[in-house]
C-alpha cells in the first residue's frame, strides 16, 4: 500500500471567488488568493490609512491622462495568485482595454506597509518581480521612507524565484522619479 502524506488545499481564483460569495469570509475582513493560499489581511491603521488617502491623491494627479492609478485593486498574476496591491499604475489605453478580466502586472505598484514590512520586503518583492513589474515601492511607515525596486531577474533563492536587482532606500526630504512618469518627480514626504 502507497501512503502518501497529506497536502495543503491549493484554491484557484474561482474557488476563492465562490468562497467570498457564498459568504465564507467574515464582513470586512480582507483577504488575497497568493500561490493557492487564502491570506487574511491585517486591517489598516490610522497611517496607513492617511497614506493611502493621500497617495490616492498624488498618483492621481501625477498620472492624470497617461495612466490609470487601481487603489487596492487585483492583479491576476496566474490562476492561482491574485494580490490587490495598495497602488498598481497601469498604462491609460492598457488599462482602459481591459474588459471583464483584471491586469496581470503594472508598470508600477506600491505597498503601504507597517507590520507587515517583511512580507513586503520578500515574498511580495518576489511575487511581483515574477509578475514583470519594473518598479516596485514599499512605503516604509515605520522609518518613513520609499523602499524602491527595480530590475526584476530570475533569483532561485528568493520563494518566487524571482527578485529585482536594485534596492534604493529614500527618505522623505528625497525626490524619486517613477519609470513610468518621465521626468517628472515626487516627494517621498508628500506620502505621509
Amino acid at each position: 500500500m502507497i501512503q502518501s502524506l497529506p497536502t495543503p488545499k491549493r484554491w484557484t481564483r474561482d474557488e476563492w471567488y465562490r468562497l467570498a460569495e457564498l459568504g465564507f469570509f467574515p464582513e470586512g475582513c480582507h483577504t488575497e488568493l497568493i500561490e493557492g493560499e487564502i491570506l487574511v489581511m491585517s486591517p489598516q491603521g490610522p497611517n496607513h490609512s492617511r497614506s493611502m488617502m493621500l497617495g490616492t491623491e498624488i498618483l492621481t494627479d501625477f498620472f492624470r491622462g497617461t495612466h490609470m492609478v487601481r487603489v487596492q485593486c487585483p492583479l491576476t498574476i496566474d490562476e492561482r495568485t491574485e494580490p490587490e496591491p495598495d497602488f498598481s499604475i497601469i498604462g491609460r489605453e492598457e488599462a482602459l482595454a481591459l474588459r471583464g478580466k483584471h491586469p496581470g502586472t503594472a508598470e508600477l505598484v506600491i505597498e503601504i506597509s507597517d507590520s507587515s514590512l517583511s512580507y513586503d520586503r520578500n515574498e511580495k518583492a518576489s511575487l511581483y518581480a515574477r509578475a514583470g513589474v519594473p518598479e516596485y515601492g514599499i512605503l516604509n511607515l515605520q522609518k518613513r521612507s520609499l523602499e524602491l525596486h527595480r530590475q526584476p531577474h530570475q533569483d532561485s533563492e528568493l520563494r518566487f524565484g524571482w527578485g529585482y536587482a536594485s534596492r534604493t532606500i529614500l527618505g522623505p526630504e528625497d525626490d524619486f522619479v517613477p519609470q513610468a512618469g518621465a521626468d517628472r518627480k515626487l516627494r517621498v514626504g508628500d506620502f505621509f
